[in-house]
């Protein structure tokens, strides 16, 4: 198993689409399309909190630390809103 697969089945969170037998197929939809085009940049953007100036300092940073926060980050929002979900009675 290659680098770039270790990785994907290490961060579900942030690779869900890409584990074999799951999504595979073109993106269609405005999410997939923006995810295909500009995946790697927005987590860059992300970590660096929007400022450009910042970027080569996310960059120099460790894969697996990057990776880490990024896949924190998504579940922790996804706790938030089923929380906000939960007391909304949605």
């Amino acid at each position: 198993m290659d680098f770039n697969q270790r990785l994907t089945r290490a961060y579900p969170e942030l690779f869900s689409e890409r584990i074999e037998g799951e999504g595979n197929s073109e993106p269609t939809t405005p999410e997939e399309i923006y995810q295909a085009n500009w995946g790697h940049y927005d987590q860059v953007y992300c970590l660096a909190q929007g400022d450009i100036r910042r970027f080569d300092e996310v960059t120099a940073l460790q894969v697996h630390t990057c990776y880490m926060y990024l896949a924190n980050d998504i579940e922790k929002r996804k706790l938030e809103q089923r929380m906000i979900n939960k007391q909304n009675n949605i």
